[in-house]
């Protein structure tokens, strides 16, 4: 991409997601957030984040990752970590 309406216009159309799990009420979501989110004072950029979202809850940070493939293993942990709660919340 050579400028930031390009990006814009990619960021609005994108699948930028990485992997979205429920197990009950619980919805786990990866994406690629396009811009650092260390916003500059980490030593690595964060591109990727993971939000749990409980219900109606407006959702919870787990973790952000450099890479695709850091995103990836975050969020299979974040699901693994849902699964150790419990058995799945009633609808």
């Amino acid at each position: 991409m050579t400028d930031v309406v390009e990006w814009g216009r990619w960021m609005e159309t994108a699948d930028r997601r990485v992997a979205q799990t429920r197990h009950g009420d619980i919805l786990i979501s990866t994406v690629f957030l396009g811009i650092d989110h260390s916003h500059g004072l980490g030593p690595r950029p964060m591109l990727f984040e993971t939000m749990a979202f409980f219900g109606d809850d407006p959702g919870e940070l787990v973790r952000r990752y450099e890479t695709w493939e850091d995103a990836e293993a975050g969020h299979a942990f974040a699901v693994g970590a849902a699964h150790l709660s419990g058995p799945p919340l009633p609808h």
